[in-house]
């Protein structure tokens, strides 16, 4: 992820569809060694608060594409569909509490 987010932002999938705002960003520990991308390991999540949805998920940031600061908008490179068979789970080290939390301003 290139850019900042902010908890006012509204997030959109790939597909145009609104899934929520951000709230913080779930930074694995720096000594955790299951960070791989290929096995869907990532360094780093987003928690989306959603109402819409009913509930809050956590979307790894390499699949945030784009920011756009004048709307507050931030477009996912993945689709509704995939945030919703994909990431709607917690991810374990999250549930764990092994993670950094970053507070979105």
């Amino acid at each position: 992820m290139d850019f900042s987010l902010t908890r006012l932002d509204t997030v959109y999938s790939k597909d145009g569809e609104f899934l929520g705002t951000p709230l913080f960003i779930a930074h694995r520990l720096e000594n955790d060694e299951n960070i791989n991308p290929e096995l869907g390991y990532y360094p780093a999540h987003v928690r989306i608060v959603s109402r819409s949805l009913g509930t809050n998920f956590h979307v790894p940031t390499e699949f945030f594409a784009e920011r756009d600061a004048t709307e507050g908008t931030v477009t996912l490179s993945i689709t509704k569909h995939q945030v919703l068979n994909h990431w709607m789970r917690l991810p374990k080290f999250v549930a764990r509490g092994a993670f950094r939390r970053e507070d979105l301003p």
